[in-house]
């Protein structure tokens, strides 16, 4: 009774975080005047997750920004936090940022606060603790912006790739085969953007 008792506490502690994470989660009717066909399709694991997703539609440009981060269930569900409050920093800006550049922002502030980018000798004699418990934590993403007056659709990811449909069959776009974050992997030296016309 007492497991059963634990259990039940702890199973609705996670549905609560759910809707939490959920409400992050953007609305797929923002991009509804700039995309006809669109559909979101979230199912974490184990109700929560680390997987994320974010659009905005802002002076003639759409963003789309999709992530797969570090864990599963409530760990991966916490870095999907520090994900989106990182952006919402990196976008608090009037012009959208482009896709290589939120990108680069994205791994420094992930780095930052999960304090990856101090000493790890200092901060392992600081806090007391081991090197294998610092963080070493990170997400792989993809960047699309879309001019809609050009038709232009700039991509940058990392460890993420973009497919492309068109006439002239199926193409991909790869990113770096780099992850953001980690603190035991260099940041990634350069991204590299993909400019594809829509048609």
């Amino acid at each position: 009774q007492a497991l059963e008792a634990a259990n039940h506490q702890v199973m609705e502690s996670i549905r609560y975080a759910r809707r939490i994470q959920e409400g992050i989660l953007p609305d797929a009717s923002v991009l509804a005047l700039v995309m006809n066909e669109m559909a979101v399709l979230w199912e974490p694991l184990d109700l929560v997750g680390g997987d994320y997703c974010w659009m905005e539609r802002r002076g003639g440009q759409a963003l789309i920004l999709v992530a797969d981060c570090t864990g599963h269930g409530v760990p991966g569900a916490f870095m999907t936090m520090v994900v989106a409050s990182a952006l919402r920093r990196i976008l608090d800006q009037p012009v959208l940022p482009r896709p290589d550049v939120i990108l680069r922002e994205l791994d420094r502030l992930v780095r930052h606060r999960l304090r990856q980018d101090a000493p790890h000798t200092a901060a392992v004699a600081a806090e007391g603790r081991a090197p294998w418990d610092l963080s070493d934590d990170g997400l792989d993403a993809g960047v699309c912006v879309y001019d809609e007056a050009t038709g232009h659709l700039l991509y940058a990811g990392a460890g993420l790739s973009l497919t492309v449909i068109g006439p002239d069959g199926v193409t991909s776009h790869t990113g770096v085969r780099r992850s953001l974050g980690y603190r035991t992997l260099p940041p990634p030296a350069s991204i590299p953007v993909h400019c594809h016309q829509v048609r």
